[in-house]
């Protein structure tokens, strides 16, 4: 459905001219902030990567710190080397650079506690899909256990997905995929 939408008014947008903000109400705001999603399997590699991010000028940059050995996640060693990871981003790009965490769904319950809240004090800016979201109960759980912001969305398809977390706020940030999502 939502490629059908996006095709319609690129369509649209083409026969009359008009770009397709115009066609949505207009520019809602002239900057907006984004930040960059880079990567790295090594501590090295990351460390380089979100560098590299705040030397173009981003204020803010996204990878995965968890660690995966032949397609396996191993909990403890998985959790250790991500915060590891992360320690070593954060004293590479100071305090003032946001460092967003995607964890990919890849972590159990008790990893994302264990992990979140070890986190705690190098203060991410969220952790994206830290647990499976077809389980609320999971999200739940950790949302009580950590402060760390929580960031989901991206696979819920409809507005009713979001219904659930966003009623008992369960994340800080919502991130629906319009390609998914309409």
């Amino acid at each position: 459905i939502s490629a059908v939408e996006i095709a319609v008014w690129a369509i649209l947008g083409q026969a009359l001219g008009v770009p397709i903000y115009k066609l949505l109400g207009g520019a809602a705001r002239k900057r907006i902030r984004l930040y960059k999603d880079v990567g790295g399997a090594t501590t090295e590699q990351l460390v380089e990567s979100f560098v590299q991010a705040k030397a173009e000028g981003y204020s803010a940059a996204k990878s995965s710190f968890v660690t995966v050995e032949n397609d396996l996640v191993v909990p403890s060693f998985a959790v250790r080397e991500g915060a590891k990871k992360l320690e070593a981003v954060r004293k590479a790009v100071g305090e003032d650079f946001d460092i967003c965490i995607d964890a990919h769904g890849q972590l159990t319950t008790v990893m994302a506690i264990d992990f979140c809240t070890r986190i705690e004090e190098l203060r991410p800016f969220f952790v994206e899909e830290a647990t499976q979201l077809e389980d609320l109960g999971e999200l739940e759980l950790l949302r009580a256990n950590t402060k760390v912001p929580l960031a989901t969305g991206e696979r819920s398809f409809t507005k009713y997905g979001f219904t659930d977390f966003c009623s008992r706020h369960l994340v800080n940030y919502v991130q629906p995929d319009v390609c998914h999502a309409g």
